[in-house]
């Protein structure tokens, strides 16, 4: 990338807002809908100009978890990190920032998300490490 960033989450709150109804499916078969308020994950890598080589975003969370989605993906579906859910502020349960990815399944939804790297290759996922699909869209896994 040709720019590190960081910011607070006041700085991320004013950037560009998006307010979206998104259907959360679970591998489980669960699933909900809610209604969420965010930063674009467009508005961001517009910030941070990634190398054009990059191909992949590392989600890495405060408890160890992590998550990759290629960039592509996250611009073709409007991906982007969530700080509200319902009208209120992401519970300690995901709080500061959840990644809202539409059409993928909730394994790819990181919670907890405090850091965000840009990587060349296509490293492996906590959850594709244990098998599950690294592409996860809604309707692969039946």
């Amino acid at each position: 990338m040709n720019h590190s960033l960081s910011l607070s989450l006041d700085d991320i709150r004013s950037y560009t807002v998006v307010d979206r109804q998104v259907v959360l499916d679970c591998v489980g078969g669960l699933r909900n809908i809610i209604a969420t308020r965010g930063l674009p994950l467009a508005a961001l890598l517009d910030r941070v100009e990634p190398m054009q080589d990059a191909a992949t975003a590392i989600f890495h969370c405060a408890d160890g978890y992590f998550t990759t989605h290629p960039l592509k993906d996250l611009i073709e579906t409007e991906a982007y990190l969530a700080y509200e859910i319902n009208g209120q502020e992401i519970p300690a349960h995901g709080y500061p920032l959840r990644l809202v990815s539409p059409g993928k399944y909730g394994y790819k939804w990181a919670k907890w998300v405090v850091r965000i790297e840009l990587a060349y290759g296509s490293p492996m996922g906590y959850w594709e490490q244990r098998g599950l699909p690294d592409q996860a869209w809604v309707g692969d896994l039946q």
